[in-house]
């Protein structure tokens, strides 16, 4: 599936709008409670979420609300269907309210729904490599480097999970292996003629 929205994109809307409250995921009575946000940011770099703004898979109605400055609406939009569908979590909904989460600056909150999203949908491979990169920018990277290697066991030319196994092994001072995974990165996108920036 085509990614198209990266997880580093910042629109501006940080402030210090509600976010979802949850202390048990499973349970039909998640909401959206008043507590502010703030960003929380990490030296990780990384892929792309699997859905995106222009994805017809998500709810454009919701997003309509998001591009509005209208966060809360947009979240308490995919609250209702979400809460509906449990246990069970529609996956493109799930994503979208993760990458709002994400937006918000919520890192925490993102990695738990992702970890309920992943038992949901156990075979995921785009919920498994955005798992790996929120754990990476919380800087959790003996949590991240596995489950990039996961990703990379599956789908061994995905050059997001590269630097970010790259980026995990080398602050795991795993420096030799850090550099490997580096390089394997930039073939692969030297390959595809579009090597990294900066590199």
């Amino acid at each position: 599936q085509q990614h198209l929205a990266a997880l580093e994109r910042s629109d501006g809307r940080r402030g210090h709008p509600a976010r979802a409250e949850v202390l048990n995921l499973s349970r039909p009575d998640l909401r959206a409670a008043g507590d502010g946000i703030g960003h929380h940011g990490s030296s990780c770099q990384l892929p792309l979420m699997a859905g995106s703004p222009a994805s017809p898979a998500w709810d454009g109605m919701a997003q309509q609300l998001w591009e509005q400055g209208q966060q809360q609406a947009a979240i308490d939009r995919l609250l209702l269907p979400i809460n509906a569908a449990q246990p069970a979590i529609p996956r493109q909904l799930g994503l979208q309210l993760v990458y709002y989460i994400f937006q918000l600056g919520d890192l925490s909150w993102a990695e738990l729904f992702l970890r309920r999203l992943l038992q949901v949908h156990p075979e995921d491979l785009e919920i498994l490599e955005n798992l790996a990169v929120m754990l990476g920018r919380q800087g959790k990277a003996a949590e991240a480097a596995p489950c990039f290697e996961q990703v990379l066991a599956r789908s061994p030319g995905n050059v997001n999970a590269w630097d970010g196994l790259a980026a995990s092994l080398a602050r795991l001072e795993r420096f030799a292996e850090a550099r490997a995974a580096g390089e394997r990165s930039l073939a692969l996108k030297t390959e595809a003629g579009r090597p990294l920036p900066g590199w």
